[in-house]
């Protein structure tokens, strides 16, 4: 055992890539690296002698406009807690090959030559990843509803503007209307860009080929082998469930999955949409791999939730308790931090630090030391202070 510098990771930034290096003890990772966790069958961190393995090895498939920077400043948080080392991409930006399949040369190596997680922008290729990641890797992703995500891309990608002949009061019921009319001039400007912003990107990020989306075989064969390759995928119409879900496939702690409310990389689609449902129907059409990729891991994650027992929704709506306590308390921040010990059974057993903080709670808890986070981190001592 040697101390050592260690790359830990690029966090989510204010728009500047940062890469933070700190010291910590380097560990031998020829082994799983794990520690005792209580089981999440003892109800809510209640420790009676039943313990479970805490899973640090990870991969997160960062699907773009799909609530995805919100789950990384998770995964990042919890990396920085455990001294995790991350896959990172070596130009300074949240991409590691992307939109192509990554290669050597896209991330940099770690000193010891092993990595714990990967959260960054990748095509997902199982064979590449399991080449640089950990045999006992875990694989997440997630997904939104594909109108929703259509509209959350038409509104971060500018797309009202990008497609030009658009309604400009009416651009997404314009667009559905004829796709193919504004789809391809503005892809013949873009000839070596092997992805569509508006069909089935989605599935493009998981790996598939959109030369295949007329293929249900294809199609068929990409969800079989999904679902046997992802551990878990996140739904973000279902976000809390699908987080207590991941928190007990995973050993983690209520603390762990802590989120902000107020969403990563958000703008607001301010143009109204008459008449959703049948303009769905031509989305559903016109995007057919990411409405069956969405249907099925929807179907997928709630068959999840029925094997977990009657305890997940309690466990759910404590945790959307103890986050509205968290988040919404600012006036009283004394009293946020009681509530949170009283709420959550064995608060008072740890120190509480690293969720996600809104502004009123800032002056409270100081940040880690020498980092600017776009994932705000708080920390504070046993008593609050």
């Amino acid at each position: 055992m040697s101390t050592q510098t260690k790359v830990f990771g690029k966090l989510c930034t204010f728009g500047v890539p940062v890469i933070l290096i700190y010291f910590g003890v380097s560990t031998m990772l020829s082994w799983p690296l794990t520690s005792k966790m209580p089981s999440h069958r003892v109800s809510f961190g209640e420790k009676n002698g039943k313990f479970c393995e805490k899973k640090l090895n990870y991969m997160f498939v960062k699907v773009h406009k799909a609530g995805s920077t919100t789950t990384t400043c998770i995964l990042q948080r919890f990396g920085y807690e455990n001294n995790l080392t991350f896959v990172l991409p070596m130009k300074g930006h949240s991409n590691i090959g992307w939109p192509k399949l990554f290669k050597q040369k896209d991330f940099i190596p770690s000193e010891d030559g092993t990595f714990n997680a990967l959260v960054d922008h990748v095509i997902y290729n199982k064979e590449l990843l399991q080449s640089i990641l950990p045999t006992d890797t875990v694989y997440i992703a997630t997904l939104r509803h594909p109108f929703s995500h259509l509209t959350s891309v038409f509104n971060w990608y500018h797309l009202s503007k990008r497609f030009h002949g658009l309604d400009q009061e009416h651009p997404i019921k314009t667009f559905l209307e004829t796709p193919k009319k504004f789809e391809i001039p503005f892809n013949s400007k873009h000839p070596r860009r092997p992805f569509s912003y508006t069909k089935n990107f989605m599935s493009f990020d998981l790996g598939f080929s959109l030369g295949l989306s007329d293929s249900q075989s294809a199609i068929d064969d990409f969800l079989s082998r999904l679902s046997k390759d992802i551990n878990l995928v996140i739904i973000l119409e279902y976000y809390n469930e699908s987080l207590v879900l991941l928190r007990r496939m995973m050993c983690w702690t209520l603390k762990d999955i802590l989120y902000d409310l107020k969403p990563k990389n958000f703008r607001t689609y301010n143009k109204s949409i008459e008449n959703v449902k049948r303009l769905m129907g031509k989305h559903r059409h016109w995007s057919n791999v990411d409405y069956q990729l969405y249907d099925y891991f929807n179907a997928t994650l709630w068959h999840k939730i029925k094997q977990e027992g009657d305890d997940f929704p309690k466990e759910v709506r404590h945790f959307e308790k103890g986050r509205k306590i968290l988040l919404d308390r600012g006036a009283n921040v004394a009293s946020t931090v009681q509530l949170f010990r009283e709420t959550y059974p064995g608060g008072h057993d740890f120190i509480i630090h690293s969720f996600e903080i809104d502004e009123r709670l800032a002056p409270f808890f100081a940040p880690y030391p020498n980092h600017v986070l776009h994932c705000p981190t708080g920390v504070s001592n046993k008593d609050g202070e």
